[in-house]
């Protein structure tokens, strides 16, 4: 990884942390604003580095009342799980 990548992936990481915190303080739309588009989207893929993002952003998405959303990122999900699968 060159030093551009790395600091790409700090930035992504600090992000995280302060959803986080924002989750932590009861302020779910800051919360759900700084996470990874791709996680509400369900682009991003989903691993073990992440696997918490996407428990946080199903939880904020229920407490915001957008469940419509939650359906579309498990769809997509699980699409892309089958094909890595198969």
């Amino acid at each position: 990884m060159d030093f551009s990548g790395f600091l790409d992936r700090v930035r992504k990481d600090a992000q995280t942390v302060h959803a986080e915190l924002d989750f932590a303080k009861g302020d779910y739309k800051a919360a759900l604003a700084k996470l990874d588009p791709g996680i509400i989207t369900g682009n991003s893929g989903l691993g073990s580095s992440n696997i918490s993002q996407y428990l946080m952003c199903h939880h904020l998405l229920l407490v915001l009342k957008r469940e419509g959303e939650i359906d579309s990122m498990m769809k997509t999900l699980s699409l892309k799980q089958w094909k890595a699968e198969s």
